[in-house]
């Protein structure tokens, strides 16, 4: 039984240990700066608590209690590791973007020197629907339905008045648009919104 009693397997968690001690070894000082002041505890607990577990399954794989969790999350040092974190993340981000953007124009010169000069006709073609893709000029695309439309149905005199009359409007504005094929207001269901 594991420590929140759902009964996950022990090993289950004994595997994912090695999943963070392996994150913890990325965030050690080989790799870049660990969070300062923290504990070889509060870093595995820090590492557990960034890869998204939650509390339960750190206290199993750290082999303490969900309180104790509860407390390294709520220190000022482990909330300032995480901002650290935060941040790091967040510039890494705007470095990754900016990167791409500078490869976006080197890549549509490749697409559109492809599309002017590959020899295979293929490959052209191809060219050209991605840079019209990416222009915003998609084909139409078309879905067929093989299966059975379900009907719902609802207790119309549950409506207030003013849903009955939203409805009447919203109906008779779908059959003014033609929408779904409707040309004209059923007069069973006008008389039931009327009730």
């Amino acid at each position: 039984m594991s420590a929140n009693g759902n009964g996950a397997a022990a090993t289950e968690v004994v595997a994912d240990a090695s999943v963070a001690d392996a994150v913890a070894e990325i965030v050690t000082p080989s790799a870049q700066p660990a969070p300062e002041n923290l504990s070889p505890l509060e870093l595995r607990v820090f590492v557990a608590y960034l890869m998204g577990w939650p509390h339960w399954r750190i206290a199993v794989n750290c082999g303490i209690n969900e309180q104790t969790v509860g407390a390294i999350v709520a220190r000022p040092r482990f909330k300032a590791a995480q901002a650290a974190a935060t941040s790091q993340v967040i510039a890494q981000g705007a470095q990754i973007a900016t990167r791409l953007a500078e490869l976006a124009k080197p890549a549509l010169e490749r697409v559109a020197y492809l599309m002017a000069n590959a020899k295979a006709e293929q490959v052209q073609m191809r060219s050209a629907f991605d840079i019209l893709d990416r222009a915003g000029h998609k084909p139409t695309e078309h879905v067929e339905h093989s299966g059975s439309i379900a009907s719902t149905s609802f207790n119309l005199h549950a409506l207030s008045i003013e849903d009955r009359d939203a409805l009447r409007a919203l109906a008779e504005k779908a059959a003014r648009a033609n929408v779904l094929g409707v040309t004209h207001m059923d007069p069973a269901i006008d008389k039931e919104i009327e009730l």
